[in-house]
């Protein structure tokens, strides 16, 4: 199953009793400061999900973390590293 963007933004909204226009205001925010950061050449890693980087051309690159190494393995998936 494939989940986007928005999927994540209406679940959030769901839990939190929130309406949608806040929750992706939210959303838009978190996304906003992770990519000026990496734009930064700065290196974001959020603990369970994984390190966002770039590399020597300024390419982003998404390192996941070992519990998602973890569980992709558990599905039978290969890693994409």
């Amino acid at each position: 199953m494939k989940v986007n963007k928005n999927d994540l933004i209406r679940e959030y909204a769901e839990k939190e009793k929130i309406p949608f226009s806040k929750s992706k205001k939210h959303f838009n925010k978190i996304f906003k400061l992770l990519s000026q950061e990496i734009k930064k050449g700065n290196t974001v890693m959020i603990s369970g999900l994984g390190r966002f980087d770039t590399d020597e051309e300024g390419r982003r690159i998404f390192k996941p973390s070992m519990i998602l190494k973890y569980e992709d393995e558990k599905r039978g998936k290969k890693n994409s590293e």
